[in-house]
């Protein structure tokens, strides 16, 4: 979800690249192939769906950056509130909307909540921060967040090379800070 938005504003925004951050991109993608599942496991068939996903992403980080350097800019809190309309429209349409208990409501409301919040957020920084830094970190970063979560939080057994995979993403990061 991070090489269309970076390759985006490196090309169309001509933002420089600076070679650590390079680094950081490349090594950023190794990880993501380390981390991903063994060949041997039936979730390879799920890497179709996440390749989507993935390009969905980077179409949404193309439209952030469009956005943030559009004279509408200032205009953030209506851009996100259509954008979350419509895919609350498409998601009524295109799938089932679940029913939730009253705690279930409450929590997903909070999660909802946060996630606006996460992307006004990111909305922003996609206008400051330059492609090359900006979306390797957070888009890579939450890949790896959701590795490292998973394996603590729901005890799922990493391979070494997925730990391997975590190690080089936590390393780009590092390198991109530079």
């Amino acid at each position: 979800g991070f090489v269309l938005p970076t390759a985006f504003g490196l090309v169309w925004y001509r933002e420089p690249l600076r070679i650590p951050a390079g680094i950081a991109v490349g090594l950023m993608a190794v990880s993501l192939i380390l981390s991903a599942p063994p060949a041997s496991s039936g979730a390879r068939r799920s890497l179709y769906p996440a390749f989507g996903a993935m390009v969905c992403s980077g179409a949404v980080g193309i439209l952030q950056k469009i956005f943030r350097n559009s004279a509408d800019a200032g205009e953030a809190s209506s851009f996100l509130l259509l954008s979350f309309l419509l895919l609350a429209v498409l998601a009524g349409i295109c799938g089932r909307v679940p029913h939730f208990g009253r705690i279930g409501t409450l929590l997903a409301g909070f999660i909802g909540c946060c996630t606006g919040v996460t992307n006004r957020l990111n909305l922003f920084l996609s206008g400051v921060l330059p492609s090359i830094l900006f979306f390797p970190a957070v888009n890579g970063g939450c890949v790896l967040l959701t590795g490292v979560l998973s394996a603590g939080l729901l005890h799922e057994r990493l391979t070494h090379r997925q730990m391997l995979g975590i190690g080089v993403g936590v390393a780009a990061l590092a390198c991109a800070a530079l």
